[in-house]
């Protein structure tokens, strides 16, 4: 699966204080596609965010004299290709009116710190609320790079059916098989009970059941619980 096809809202936090670090823990393990990105990696970001459908991006303004950098900011976020891109910014308490009002007018959603530090959680639920980031993957999924393989039993053949993998979650796994081999896996309800996937170096042993046939060579299988093996 493409990165694009992944319908999920990614999160970006541009150097979080402390206060904000900790709640993207919970959000992290509440399964959020979220990450954070250092003040001076924002080139990179750039680069990452249109290859996205959905993104928002929280700034954190510290103080007057750090505005302007981070209004600079805002305009090379909404210029970087790509319209569904949210921001947001959590700012010192007493910001001046005329600095709040230059954020907001680049439609740059605006929240205290005061109010961050009263109940964060309602805050941020609010803010994803009017964001609509309610579609969060269940499941975070990752692209393993180099030497990471499954090897798939099937039915009638004695060798294992072997297949390299796109991605995984802690659900499923996606990995591309010839096309020989597709007999073997477009059947509804089919079952593999012994499936070896193989990610550099680490071994681990699971079951699954065939979901569906995307593009081509990609077999997706919703993987049992899995185990090292």
């Amino acid at each position: 699966m493409k990165r694009e096809d992944v319908h999920s809202v990614k999160i970006y936090f541009v150097k979080p204080i402390d206060l904000i670090n900790v709640f993207i823990n919970t959000m992290i393990e509440k399964e959020y596609e979220t990450y954070i990105i250092g003040e001076y990696d924002q080139g990179k970001l750039l680069k990452i965010l249109p290859q996205d459908q959905r993104n928002i991006v929280f700034l954190c303004v510290s103080n007057k004299h750090d505005a302007p950098k981070w209004l600079e900011c805002v305009g090379k976020l909404k210029e970087a290709g790509n319209s569904a891109i949210q921001i947001g910014a959590f700012a010192y308490t007493s910001m001046e009116p005329e600095i709040k009002k230059l954020f907001l007018y680049n439609l740059v959603s605006v929240t205290p710190f005061a109010e961050l530090r009263t109940n964060p959680i309602e805050v941020f639920k609010k803010i994803f609320q009017a964001f609509d980031a309610k579609g969060s993957r269940k499941y975070i999924r990752v692209a393993p790079r180099d030497l990471s393989d499954a090897f798939i039993m099937v039915q009638n053949r004695n060798d294992p059916v072997k297949g390299k993998i796109a991605d995984l979650s802690a659900a499923a796994f996606a990995c591309e098989i010839d096309q020989l081999y597709h007999e073997y896996f477009i059947k509804p309800g089919i079952f593999f009970e012994n499936i070896l996937l193989h990610i550099r170096g680490v071994r681990i042993r699971t079951a699954a059941n065939w979901w569906a046939l995307a593009r081509r060579t990609k077999i997706f299988l919703y993987s049992g619980t899995t185990a090292p093996n």
